[in-house]
């Protein structure tokens, strides 16, 4: 039954966390100074769903099926870097939300060239043409490819690798930043003690890694759109990507509450 707990639930390290992860989940849900950003966050998930839908639909008869099923994929990892930011589990909704920018670059390729599919699909044994292989399955090789188009595939592009970049400072590599931007140094009478925060409240943390995932989300459209033109216009993408970005730029005006400093970049300049 819904609300009701398993015995010994959340006594052990792992439904512990787990249970304090939901916890948090519901106080984003509910509390009047973050509701805004769930509702964000569900109006991409909505959203994507219904993109996931159409990719779906008599799937395994286009010919550019892998990267259909790539922005499925896509669709998937969106949703863990939502549920990682709203649960304050912010570190790790980086690399997730790394993933997604990848799955959505290689969802773009290998819808517009299919020949493409075929040779991801076999991946080359070989040293020299493994090589060859890995240059062309890239963010930047790819995200050339999109600034070639237009205008829009250049703006696409270059705001995809901004996210990229900035999901690898952020944890998706190992670095400094990452690091330590989860730990506190305590002063203590004694030797130095570290307290390292896994899941952290309603502050700066939370704010930041919640904008990734709407980010996320947005550009995964973005890319549908470019991809798929004709299935996007039915959905109404470009539009409902619009008006996504205009909630995005009131959360981030009304977290001003929540924290002190907040970075205010606009979604895709």
């Amino acid at each position: 039954m819904l609300g009701q707990r398993p015995v010994n639930w959340g006594k052990d390290k792992l439904s512990g966390f787990a249970e304090a992860a939901f916890n948090n989940e519901i106080a984003t849900y509910a509390h009047p100074a973050t509701a805004g950003w769930h509702e964000t966050l569900n109006e991409l998930a909505t959203l994507l769903t219904s993109c996931t839908e159409a990719v779906l639909q008599n799937v395994e008869n286009h010919l550019d099926a892998i990267g259909r099923l790539l922005f499925v994929q896509a669709h998937s990892q969106y949703l863990a870097a939502a549920r990682s930011a709203s649960s304050g589990h912010c570190l790790a909704t980086y690399p997730v939300g790394r993933s997604a920018i990848e799955s959505a670059f290689y969802a773009w390729h290998l819808v517009r060239d299919q020949s493409a599919a075929r040779r991801w699909l076999d991946k080359p044994t070989n040293k020299d043409e493994l090589r060859q292989w890995g240059r062309e399955f890239t963010v930047s090789n790819i995200a050339s490819k999109v600034a070639a188009l237009t205008d829009e595939g250049q703006k696409a592009a270059e705001w995809g690798k901004f996210l990229y970049q900035s999901a690898i400072d952020e944890g998706a590599h190992p670095n400094e930043q990452a690091l330590f931007s989860n730990m506190k140094l305590l002063e203590t009478q004694g030797d130095p003690q570290f307290q390292i925060t896994f899941l952290h409240g309603h502050g700066l943390q939370f704010v930041n890694s919640a904008k990734f995932a709407v980010e996320v989300g947005m550009f995964i459209l973005r890319m549908y759109e470019l991809a798929l033109p004709e299935v996007a216009s039915k959905l109404g993408i470009a539009a409902r990507n619009r008006s996504i970005a205009g909630m995005l730029t009131l959360m981030i005006s009304n977290s001003s509450d929540l924290v002190a400093d907040v970075e205010a970049r606009s979604p895709g300049e």
